[in-house]
């Protein structure tokens, strides 16, 4: 499963702008290059994590408890048995 940074990297600067508007991230950057930095800083901030998990519908909160008691990685197959396509 790729970190953050490796799933994150070569986007443009469109992709960067959706992610910070989804994790309510202030985003004002000039390229790319800025953009990815400024996600890889400040998207592993434990209270925003907190914050967008506790927004999510139950089903998805449950999924991501199956992840964490599994170590963060499930069959694909068992996954979207249970929660749905990825």
């Amino acid at each position: 499963m790729p970190t953050l940074e490796q799933s994150l990297k070569g986007k443009d600067l469109g992709h960067y702008k959706i992610v910070a508007i989804l994790w309510g991230i202030d985003f004002s950057v000039p390229d790319a290059k800025a953009g990815f930095d400024v996600l890889i800083s400040q998207l592993p901030d434990k209270l925003r994590v907190r914050e967008v998990v506790e927004s999510l519908p139950q089903n998805a909160k449950q999924a991501i408890s199956d992840l964490i008691e599994n170590g963060g990685s499930l069959p694909a197959a068992y996954f979207s048995r249970h929660y749905g396509e990825i």
